[in-house]
């Protein structure tokens, strides 16, 4: 195997690269940054208990029950990478609006119910601005563009192997881009008038690939809270989220022909998603004993409906040419235009539990647990009397939930945080945040998902225009943070630390064809593990009246 010679991570990966509807993009909808105002960062996420916190609306609605004044503020930060380097617009340094938001809390005077309060919060959940670039990497003898071609044997007709019985009824992007191109057909050397088989895509050498991606998933919630004996806080959040997402990738390999020699492929992607969503979280705290601080928290969230539009452009460059052409390449491309579908994410439950020492240091400690299995793609159902497909009888795509069973699992997160009050005016805040993988071992974009099953064609491939993919380990925060109070008036600044592991992969290809019949061989691109590290300050400023 070659050897790297040059390996550059540039940025975080945030969120996975996406192709279609798959367990990649399920799983990058299901997911969230650790994210909100700077004190809510600085304990980890871990308030969710001792609540008062704008920021806990989004996991425990109950914690903004605990407000017995109104409370305005806002949140910026300034994301840092020490290995980052400049592509496109992004850079070792870029800053983010992350949060806004207010609380109306309104005494009630009853004999029960103490407090009605109201509130509403803007939080980036996801940033989405990340760059990924590898250079000079073996293929291990393995070729994006034998990938396509065994794509195309799978879906309409050995176009590899001369075999023309087969139609492209059921096609994809990825396989019309490179039949266009003359990858899934006898294919030609420049200015020659027959067929050199030899001709065809036989191994790669090295390969090179870049992406980049930007926009956010925008979450704003809606808060209705009470707080019931000062020992009872019961709270609703409705989320409702807008989603701007744009992704570039750029591949190219060296693949040989029959005679060894070497020529030049690459393929681009661009990728856009839009849409809405909106989900539900109820949370409850309770003291379980009388004159105690020390409090219990529960809540859970419903699944976020997503309803998205996608819109792909896949381009092939590939060295083989038509019969009698005088080009030394051809280049062909596929468009998708606008398609529509939904994303069920799973449910999640959080337990918590909070208390109080002296009136000075606060201690929250919490666990998250997210059923990805549960997570589903639907489409509309198709009806020929109309134009277009029905949503009111829409189905689930039941070969990519049979990956997403396969291949996601239970995810866990671990938050811990502490607060210690200094004096009147100053408090310091430390914390730590663990999410599991949300992966299991082998995880794979398999662009076969009914393949061997009894399952119909998986309409999530219609607009398949990637093959790139992302395995994600678990990921680590560690946060500090300061505060300062002064009457009305507050302040709050935090650092956060991320390191994740990762293993990135151009391709998946574990098919090879060598003649009519099909051959099952182990011919997949080896993943290169990277390490990244994330560093983050935020600042909040606010206002409580």
């Amino acid at each position: 195997m070659m050897k790297r010679t040059h390996l550059l991570l540039v940025a975080l990966v945030l969120v996975l690269p996406l192709s279609a509807q798959d367990i990649y993009k399920v799983e990058s909808f299901s997911s969230e940054d650790l994210n909100g105002t700077a004190r809510y960062v600085g304990m980890g996420g871990a308030m969710n208990a001792l609540g008062a916190e704008i920021s806990t609306m989004s996991v425990n609605p109950a914690g903004i029950g605990l407000y017995r004044r109104s409370d305005f503020s806002m949140t910026g930060s300034l994301l840092m990478e020490k290995d980052a380097k400049r592509f496109n617009d992004i850079g070792r340094s870029r800053a983010s609006f992350d949060q806004i938001g207010f609380v109306w809390s309104t005494p009630t005077r009853g004999n029960s119910l103490k407090f009605m309060n109201f509130g509403f919060n803007y939080r980036k959940s996801r940033n989405l601005k990340n760059y990924i670039g590898i250079e000079n990497i073996s293929t291990n003898g393995a070729s994006q563009a034998i990938s396509a071609a065994n794509l195309g044997y799978m879906y309409g007709g050995d176009y590899y192997t001369q075999n023309t019985n087969g139609s492209l009824s059921f096609k994809m992007p990825l396989t019309d881009a490179a039949y266009n191109s003359y990858m899934l057909e006898p294919t030609f050397k420049a200015g020659s008038t027959t067929a050199v088989d030899s001709w065809n895509p036989t191994n790669a050498n090295v390969y090179n690939y870049y992406r980049e991606q930007h926009g956010g998933i925008h979450e704003f919630d809606f808060n209705l809270s009470f707080n019931f004996n000062n020992s009872l806080y019961a709270g609703l959040t409705m989320g409702v989220y807008d989603v701007d997402w744009n992704s570039h990738l750029f591949y190219n390999e060296g693949i040989a022909d029959g005679a060894g020699k070497m020529h030049d492929y690459f393929m681009s992607n661009d990728e856009t998603i839009n849409g809405n969503g909106f989900d539900l979280k109820l949370g409850v705290i309770f003291r379980p004993i009388k004159n105690s601080p020390f409090r219990i928290g529960m809540a859970f969230s419903t699944p976020t409906w997503y309803n998205l539009t996608g819109n792909n452009i896949v381009l092939m460059n590939s060295p083989f040419v038509a019969v009698g052409s005088t080009k030394t390449e051809t280049q062909a491309g596929y468009r998708t235009g606008d398609f529509d579908y939904k994303i069920c994410t799973p449910w999640k439950l959080n337990v918590s539990m909070a208390t109080t020492i002296a009136n000075r240091l606060a201690l929250d400690a919490e666990y998250e647990y997210k059923h990805l299995p549960a997570a589903s793609v639907r489409f509309a159902s198709y009806n020929p009397d109309i134009y277009g497909g029905s949503w009111s009888s829409s189905y689930r795509d039941a070969a990519i939930d049979n990956q997403i069973d396969t291949w996601l699992r239970g995810q866990h997160t671990l938050r811990l945080g502490a607060e210690l009050c200094l004096d009147a005016n100053f408090s310091t805040r430390v914390g730590y945040n663990y999410v599991s993988s949300p992966f299991n071992d082998g995880a794979f974009l398999n662009l076969y998902p009914n393949a061997g099953t009894s399952y119909k064609d998986s309409e999530s491939l219609l607009n398949a225009t990637g093959t790139d993919y992302v395995n994600i380990g678990g990921t680590n925060r560690f946060t500090l943070g300061v505060g300062y109070h002064k009457k009305n008036f507050y302040a709050d600044l935090a650092y956060q630390y991320q390191q994740r592991n990762m293993t990135v992969y151009p391709f998946h290809d574990t098919m090879e064809y060598t003649s009519d019949s099909q051959i099952a061989a182990d011919h997949g691109v080896q993943g290169q593990k990277l390490k990244n590290v994330q560093n983050r300050l935020m600042l909040t400023v606010g206002w409580k009246f």
